[in-house]
């Protein structure tokens, strides 16, 4: 399998010459990803992003076009059709012919896509066997109604050159011993994992603006190709009317590495697929709505460590959210980056531990978490109110937690806690004090016990009371959940990180300011930092 990321310059080819050619050069970004099935022939997905320059007599300010070309291709390798399979050979030429399609944003009229077919030869020089350099002339040629309706007729010919330079990166051959995978997943592969990430949000059809998103997960490999995550998800878009959400993710993950290349737990760049759904709340212009709908990805995965991985993730989504006129469907894109941690022991992990006199499989009642199973812990930070953006500026609310708790195995726990939520508004500020009972998970244990980690992460789901200053009713019930990443300072404390997200009723705030609200329910959304004693 190989994969491919550049740069590249396009235009249409044009009838007045190369001086003007030259000059209306657009910029752009081309990537692509492919499997060879024999050593001469391969598939070959692609993509490009780049300026499209207009007529002369059509230009005005601010009307500059972009397009988005993607491409299926049949691969040739000349090499090895006229050569011989030689995959170490430093220069390798490559014939790429398929069909295109073309989507370019029109000053008035509807969006269409337009078909076509493309041709290129891509030649390679390989730095090492799996790392090269290449640069790669395509041409495509679609319908001629597409360039009547971009306004360009009389100007070009119905062809779209790119010259593109860039990387490509190879694993494996063009086969692999698959009882030999499964062994190496058996063996040497850690099959948990944690994943910590944010990114941009592009702007939304109907909202028209970029954000960010963040979210946290966890998740665990049940085969060399497939696997599965869940986690946290939230987004803030904090121009007027600002939209924030907080929703539950779960995927579906396929490790195309290796699918195509075999499990390799030391292989330094793995691409993998997820396709899953997604559901929440969002608040948006009157208070909180349900959001829900569909999202698929493409992770590259850069090995740090042996525990430790970089990833860039291209996320679409599809999502019914709330608008100014109601629900409505609409796409979404982002790009999210982070770490991921990876979590248990493998067996020749196990072997090495046990060569060196450390324990890691200790009885609980003998671990330092069994003869140390009290905890009291307190914790503070900042949060977001669900109806903080109604009115002008937006506020920074902020809450403060107290609890106790016992650890009733290596995996499972309760804690009793009493917190004030201080949710601030542009009208009226409120105190919301609650009484919450918390059943508490360790994730990592959940995955592989260690009795001797140092890190962690806990997920935990409660109920309880609340009430607060703006109601004349005394109680309502309340909800809330999140995950905790802990760190064992010593034998005694531990420091945390805790998002997590409250509901309460709504009948606990109450304010003239807010009459509109038609949601039965608030939420905070916040980021707690803690300690946490042991006894």
């Amino acid at each position: 399998m190989f994969y491919g990321l550049g740069g590249s310059l396009s235009n249409f080819v044009q009838v007045n010459g190369a001086s003007a050619f030259l000059k209306q050069l657009k910029p752009g970004a081309s990537l692509f990803v492919g499997y060879w099935f024999t050593p001469t022939s391969g598939l070959r997905f692609n993509g490009s992003f780049s300026g499209v320059p207009d007529a002369p007599s059509n230009r005005m300010v601010g009307t500059d076009r972009k397009g988005v070309f993607l491409g299926l291709d049949y691969t040739l390798n000349l090499n090895s059709a006229f050569g011989g399979y030689r995959p170490t050979e430093f220069l390798e030429v490559d014939l790429n012919v398929g069909l295109a399609i073309a989507h370019v944003n029109k000053y008035r009229g509807i969006k269409k896509i337009y078909p076509g077919m493309e041709a290129s030869v891509q030649a390679l020089m390989r730095i090492n066997p799996n790392w090269g350099i290449y640069i790669e002339p395509q041409v495509r040629i679609f319908a001629k109604r597409f360039y009547d309706e971009n306004h360009i007729v009389g100007h070009y010919r119905d062809f779209w050159t790119s010259l593109n330079l860039g990387v490509r990166y190879t694993i494996g051959e063009h086969n692999f011993d698959y009882a030999e995978s499964w062994g190496t997943f058996a063996r040497a592969f850690k099959k948990g994992f944690v994943e910590v990430a944010g990114g941009v949000v592009f702007p939304r059809p109907l909202y028209g603006k970029t954000g960010s998103a963040y979210n946290a997960a966890f998740g665990r490999w049940f085969t060399p190709v497939s696997g599965w995550r869940i986690g946290l998800d939230g987004e803030f878009m904090f121009s007027s009317p600002r939209y924030i959400s907080a929703a539950v993710a779960a995927d579906y993950l396929v490790n195309i590495s290796s699918a195509v290349a075999g499990c390799n737990p030391d292989r330094f760049f793995t691409v993998v697929g997820s396709v899953g759904v997604y559901g929440g709340v969002a608040n948006f212009y009157k208070g909180m709505d349900p959001v829900a709908g569909v999202r698929a990805g493409l992770q590259g995965r850069f090995r740090v460590s042996d525990n430790l991985d970089i990833f860039v993730e291209p996320q679409g989504l599809l999502l019914k959210s709330p608008t100014i006129t109601g629900s409505t469907i609409s796409p979404q894109v982002r790009v999210m980056a982070g770490l991921s941690y990876k979590l248990g022991h493998t067996p020749a992990s196990l072997e090495a531990a046990e060569a060196a006199g450390i324990q890691k499989h200790v009885p609980f009642y003998r671990s330092n978490r069994g003869q140390r199973a009290n905890f009291a812990s307190l914790a503070g930070g900042p949060g977001v109110f669900s109806l903080s953006s109604q009115g002008g500026s937006f506020r920074v609310s902020g809450a403060i937690d107290a609890y106790a708790g016992r650890w009733f195995s290596s995996v499972s726990a309760l804690r009793l806690g009493m917190s004030y939520d201080f949710a601030t508004t542009s009208y009226v500020n409120a105190q919301i004090g609650s009484l919450h009972l918390d059943y508490m998970f360790d994730v990592s244990n959940m995955f592989e016990r260690d009795d001797t980690r140092k890190f962690s992460i806990l997920g935990f789901v409660g109920a309880g009371f609340g009430w607060s200053n703006l109601s004349s009713r005394p109680i309502g019930v309340m909800a809330q959940g999140g995950l905790q990443f802990r760190y064992g300072l010593n034998q005694d404390i531990d420091l945390h990180i805790e998002p997590s997200i409250g509901l309460w009723a709504r009948r606990l705030f109450i304010h003239p300011a807010f009459n509109a609200n038609r949601n039965r329910a608030v939420g905070m959304a916040r980021l707690m930092f803690g300690a946490s004693y042991k006894f």
